[in-house]
C-alpha cells in the first residue's frame, strides 16, 4: 500500500502557540482485514494551507472522513479544534464545513449485503415464528426485537457517535452488519468481509434454530 504524501503551504500563516486546528495522531483503520490507513500523523494550524496528495488506494478519503467524523478510526487519535468529531460529532459539524467527493455506489457489493441483509431479517422472522404459539406472541416479540434492532443499525444513534466499544459490538449483530456493509457499498468501498461474514454466519445460525424449532401441526 502507498502512503499519502502530505504537503504544507507555512507563508502566509500567523504565528501562534495555540492548539492546532486539526490533530491527527497515529491513525489507523482497516476494511475487511486490509489496512487502507496505516499509522497517519499530521497537524494544521491555523492559517495553514495542507493538502493530501497520494495514489489511488493511498487512503486519503478515508482519513479526511476520520476527521469529518464520518468514519470511525480503528486507532489513534483526531481532534478538529479540540474537539473528537465522532463523539463530538455535532460540534465538529459547527465548525468544519466540507465538500464531499461524488460517492460512486458499488453496485456488486450492494447487490450482495442487501441480499445477505433480507436473507438474515427472513431467518430472524422464522425464527420468532417457530418460538410463538399465536400470532399475539409473535408480534410482541417482533416489537421486542424491533427497537434494539433499529439501534444497532444506527437509526437511534448513529454508529459514529457510539462508544467505541459499542460501535464495534454492535457490527457483530445482524442489523449492525448488515446497515455498515450497506453504508460501505453506498459509498463506494466493498462491504467489509467481517460484516458478510456476520450477516452469513447469522443467516445460518437463525435458519438452522428455526428449522429445529418450527412446529407442524
Amino acid at each position: 500500500m502507498r502512503s499519502p504524501v502530505f504537503r504544507r503551504d507555512s507563508r502566509h500563516m500567523p504565528h501562534t502557540s495555540s492548539t492546532p486546528v486539526i490533530e491527527v495522531m497515529d491513525l489507523h483503520k482497516s476494511y475487511g482485514g486490509r489496512n487502507v490507513v496505516d499509522g497517519v500523523s499530521f497537524t494544521v494550524e491555523e492559517g495553514e494551507i495542507f493538502g493530501i496528495l497520494g495514489p489511488n488506494g493511498a487512503g486519503k478519503t478515508t482519513t479526511v472522513e476520520c476527521v469529518e467524523g464520518l468514519r470511525v478510526p480503528d486507532t489513534g487519535r483526531v481532534r478538529v479544534a479540540g474537539l473528537d468529531p465522532v463523539a463530538e460529532h455535532e460540534a465538529t459539524r459547527r465548525v468544519l464545513g466540507a465538500q464531499l467527493q461524488e460517492s460512486e455506489l458499488q453496485p456488486f457489493g450492494y447487490a450482495v449485503a442487501l441480499v445477505l441483509a433480507v436473507l438474515v431479517a427472513l431467518a430472524l422472522g422464522a425464527v420468532i415464528s417457530a418460538v410463538s404459539r399465536t400470532t399475539k406472541i409473535s408480534a410482541a416479540i417482533g416489537s421486542a426485537v424491533f427497537f434494539p434492532a433499529m439501534f444497532c443499525a444506527g437509526v437511534w444513534m448513529p454508529v459514529q457517535t457510539m462508544p467505541d466499544v459499542l460501535a464495534r459490538s454492535v457490527g457483530y449483530t445482524p442489523f449492525g452488519a448488515a446497515a455498515q456493509a450497506l453504508n460501505e457499498a453506498a459509498a463506494g468501498d466493498w462491504p467489509g468481509w467481517d460484516h458478510l461474514g456476520v450477516l452469513a454466519a447469522w443467516t445460518v445460525l437463525l435458519t438452522f434454530a428455526a428449522s429445529r424449532w418450527f412446529r407442524w401441526e
